[in-house]
């Protein structure tokens, strides 16, 4: 079975070197091992945004945060790609959310 924080750490190096599409093929591993494993899906939304591929991004980044509500690193990547876009009611939401989010900074 493969190793999903090795997967994950290469997915984000990979992301960090502007390898969007060997870091999504990474991510979409861990998904596979473990659908719910919320940064894998905050990492594989900020790649798809970095990409241009808004939909799927806001998708992912709307699944971490269900995943991890009190999220504020999620609650913020989620608030600026909607402020990005222009979905400026939707982004005051989540940072008021991010705002009132009071543990989990990661």
């Amino acid at each position: 079975m493969a190793d999903i924080s090795a997967l994950l750490r290469e997915a984000v190096n990979q992301k960090q070197r502007g390898q969007f599409g060997a870091a999504a093929a990474l991510l979409g591993e861990v998904l596979t091992l473990e659908p719910d494993h919320a940064e894998a899906h905050h990492q594989l939304g900020v790649a798809y945004v970095f990409t241009e591929r808004y939909e799927e991004g806001l998708e992912e980044l709307r699944r971490a945060v269900a995943l991890r509500p009190s999220s504020r690193k999620f609650l913020s990547e989620l608030g600026k790609t909607y402020a990005m876009l222009g979905e400026y009611e939707e982004a005051i939401v989540t940072f008021e959310r991010e705002q009132q989010a009071g543990g989990d900074a990661a």
